[in-house]
């Protein structure tokens, strides 16, 4: 029960900092994103810092790799944890499935982003 009330504390600071960076600047829609980007770009850096000193190294108990990790960097960006599946798939030596993972990922997830948004357009 512990590990969950660790994950899910930093699953909400992860939320809340992400929230704050994003209504401090001006977000407005047809422009690139930005601000989306960047925290993508940081959250998956931070990533890997996170699992060389947390998990390669383990300098810091399991909670606050699970708070930091799991939680707080899952929760203000998801794209992190992609790029860290992509990084494992790439160790591995699984190019092919490497590329075809990015390749779905990004495709997949914008064309169900489009249609939910049809279809609910649509009630």
């Amino acid at each position: 029960m512990t590990k969950i009330l660790v994950i899910a504390l930093g699953g909400a600071i992860g939320s809340v900092a992400r929230y704050l960076i994003a209504n401090s600047v001006d977000l407005t829609p047809g422009k690139f994103p930005f601000l989306t980007l960047s925290i993508n770009a940081f959250g998956s850096f931070m990533m890997g810092v996170a699992f060389v000193i947390l998990v390669e190294k383990s300098l810091f108990p399991s909670e606050i790799r699970d708070f930091v990790i799991i939680g707080f960097l899952s929760a203000f960006t998801t794209f992190s944890t992609f790029a860290f599946e992509v990084y494992f798939l790439f160790q591995n030596q699984n190019i092919v499935l490497a590329l075809l993972y990015i390749m779905l990922s990004v495709l997949l997830c914008c064309l169900l982003l489009f249609l939910g948004i049809y279809f609910v357009r649509l009630i």
